[in-house]
């Protein structure tokens, strides 16, 4: 009975709960309410209006869940609200939690942990010293008597609480520790690699790190030993097979069977989205190919990753330029600071001086837009950058075309959404924060201490 009524209210609330009718008739989409603070106290505004759709009276407050309700704290105690403003679930929580993609939350009462559902029922009654929300795979860790266990959505024990640490379930298997070792279980509470590690990460790609005498190495999902423990550092083998490894303070790479690819001795390697590598050995930088072979040797005084466009961006003797993936240099060192190409456009500063300028080339090496801002970020994928001019911050388009004036303190980029914040004489700390569109048109007027957008 138990699991047929979380079936019911998690249906009824997916369907209803997820928009609200105020009391103008209004209809009101969760998604587009957002968290605001001022003066101490907390609501939500509506995006659609810019108007303040839940008055600013809560101590604190959370995003809005998938089923349409919101976690509030008043007086010290949670309770939950759905995007009208009434009080669904009354305050009554030492703590409360986000609700989960299964439609329970996490509360805290009476020093007691259990869940409840999107009407305030009980699923689970506290009952729990601790608890962590419902992971992905449907299972929570909780704690009795200092030790940790999973149940399952409905509070059925999957795993008797009798570990003293453990993690949440990752691609089958869960880390647990016991008597000071770490090893793993699987979905039932099996033990599938005896805990006699020191440490140890989840599984990735059919192996996991662990940690034996100070040194690491790699299992597989059974528990055999596929690399042994003799590496000062080791990370996660990638989709090509590879892994990193560390050696006496130098980095190298292996296989899946332990073979070394290429011998530890780069100061550092990072692995790109592109099938390539950045190595610095003797403190100059170059690249290898997704086997760990060289494919430009280590030549330049700075290098990044390649970039959507194939180019990446290199220093040598003091000036900046961009290399294609062969190596061959396509746009000649020359600008005194520079950035990675992204979205097509890449910063750059001519001259270095005082004020610094920056402008944007495209791939043939083209002055786009002319060194003019002291400060530039790379082109977001909204094809917006923010620019530093004449003391306030605005953003420009990919023609250069100023569509949001410079006259922020501060601007943040979030997807279509900008984050700006005012300066003001009635404040002596902080800003007044408000949201504008990519045209620069006002949403929500900078007014107040702190805004969380998704």
């Amino acid at each position: 009975m138990k699991a047929n009524h979380l079936i019911l209210i998690m249906l009824f609330y997916l369907v209803n709960v997820t928009a609200c009718i105020d009391q103008n008739n209004r209809v009101i989409d969760h998604h587009t309410l957002v968290p605001v603070g001022l003066r101490g106290k907390c609501g939500f505004v509506d995006l659609q209006t810019g108007e303040i759709a839940i008055k600013l009276q809560f101590d604190d407050v959370d995003i809005f869940a998938d089923n349409g309700l919101a976690r509030v704290y008043l007086d010290g105690k949670g309770g939950y609200i759905d995007c009208a403003g009434n009080m669904v679930i009354e305050p009554q929580f030492q703590s409360a939690g986000r609700f989960a993609k299964n439609g329970l939350a996490l509360v805290e009462l009476n020093d007691q942990w259990g869940f409840i559902d999107s009407v305030g029922n009980y699923i689970i009654e506290p009952q729990f010293d601790y608890a962590r929300s419902f992971a992905q795979n449907g299972m929570a860790r909780v704690n009795l008597n200092d030790k940790w266990g999973f149940i399952d959505s409905i509070g059925n024990i999957v795993v008797e609480p009798k570990y003293e640490d453990c993690e949440d379930f990752v691609n089958g298997y869960a880390r647990v520790k016991l008597n000071d070792k770490w090893g793993f279980i699987d979905s039932i509470g099996n033990i599938v690699v005896e805990p006699k590690y020191e440490d140890c990460e989840d599984f990735v790609n059919g192996y996991a790190l662990v940690e034996l005498n100070d040194k690491w190495g790699f299992i597989d999902s059974i528990g055999n030993i596929v690399v042994e423990p003799k590496f000062n550092r080791t990370f996660d083998f990638d989709s090509n097979g590879l892994a990193e490894v560390k050696f006496n303070y130098k980095y190298g790479l292996i296989n899946a069977k332990g073979e070394i690819i290429l011998e530890p001795q780069s100061e550092s390697i990072f692995f790109s989205k592109h099938g390539f590598a950045l190595i610095k050995i003797d403190e100059k930088y170059g690249y290898i190919n997704k086997k760990g072979k060289i494919i430009i040797e280590p030549q330049f005084d700075y290098a990044g990753d390649f970039s959507d466009v194939g180019l990446a961006c290199v220093r040598l003797d003091g000036k900046f330029g961009y290399i294609d993936t062969t190596g061959n240099v396509v746009i000649e060192p020359q600008f005194d600071d520079a950035s990675d190409f992204a979205n097509g456009l890449a910063r750059v500063e001519l001259d270095f001086h005082y004020p610094t300028e920056y402008g944007y080339i495209n791939t043939k090496g083209k002055m786009i837009i002319e060194p003019q801002f002291s400060e530039a970020s790379d082109f977001y994928s909204n094809g917006l950058a923010k620019v530093w001019t004449n003391g306030y911050y605005g953003c420009i388009d990919k023609t250069g075309k100023m569509v949001i004036d410079p006259i922020y303190a501060q601007i943040r980029i979030i997807d279509n959404k900008i984050l700006v914040g005012r300066s003001s004489i009635f404040r002596i700390f902080g800003l007044d924060w408000g949201i504008v569109d990519m045209q620069g048109n006002i949403i929500v007027k900078p007014k107040f201490d702190w805004i969380i957008h998704r």
